[in-house]
């Protein structure tokens, strides 16, 4: 029984993983106070018919806080990494002068900066329901092995109390990211 309970313990920890890894992936594509390298790093780039990852075919640097400079390792990919940061939609025109591409953010204003606080808002809410979703299908896996006899009701109530333990560290590291990620975003 112990083996049985244990097994679920790990894959509910592992489960509740996956949706705080795919905040910090959203949050890197939000762009905070200072221009970052990893806005754009993961950006598919198509070349001969296959998406590329940005960082895989060139450096980027930030000269400064609001530029950000993407050195192609073969100038002949200029014009499709320059395609592939307009799809990105992040509101910044992308300047190509023949050897490096070049992105200057505008500086945020009140207004943007509340409302990209708005989206980071909306993305841990998003994180924290697939978290409560992953709680509620493991305590589902538990009543069921209590009914079909496999585990005690003892187990069954520690096992609840154990996944919802999981669920609370999960929520508060997502909690903790929000903070961090606001207070990055409101930094003038």
């Amino acid at each position: 029984m112990a083996y049985i309970l244990d097994n679920i313990y790990q894959e509910a920890k592992k489960a509740m993983v996956k949706p705080i890894m795919v905040l910090e992936d959203e949050f890197k594509k939000i762009r905070g106070a200072k221009a970052s390298p990893t806005m754009i790093e993961n950006c598919k780039v198509e070349i001969d018919q296959k998406f590329v990852p940005l960082k895989n075919i060139s450096s980027i640097s930030t000269p400064d806080a609001r530029t950000i400079i993407i050195s192609p390792w073969e100038n002949k990919t200029l014009s499709a990494i320059e395609k592939a940061i307009l799809k990105e939609n992040l509101n910044i025109t992308p300047q190509n002068d023949g050897k490096v591409v070049k992105l200057i953010l505008p500086q945020l204003t009140e207004e943007t900066r509340k409302e990209l606080v708005k989206t980071i808002k909306q993305k841990c809410e998003e994180a924290k329901v697939a978290i409560r979703n992953i709680r509620r299908d493991y305590l589902e896996k538990l009543k069921k092995l209590e009914k079909d006899g496999e585990i005690s009701e003892d187990d069954s109530k520690e096992g609840e109390l154990k996944i919802q333990e999981f669920t609370n560290k999960a929520i508060k590291k997502v909690d903790e990211m929000f903070k961090e990620k606001e207070k990055d975003i409101m930094t003038i």
